[in-house]
């Protein structure tokens, strides 16, 4: 995955800050170590991430 240094856009700080949740996420599969609800919170926001992505891509 590219880092979020390379989307242009009014969303940059957005969207790294959504990259670096989709990290823990990613290391927290592998680790066990992120609250349940905490889990479900960065979920959230990198559902966010993507619909942003999808809408960049579609323009």
């Amino acid at each position: 995955m590219p880092k979020a240094e390379s989307y242009p856009g009014p969303n940059h700080k957005y969207l790294e800050e959504a990259e670096a949740l989709l990290l823990v996420l990613h290391q927290n599969f592998y680790e066990n170590w992120l609250p349940a609800e905490m889990v479900i919170n960065y979920g959230e926001a990198v559902k966010e991430l993507v619909a942003e992505l999808e809408k960049e891509r579609r323009c």
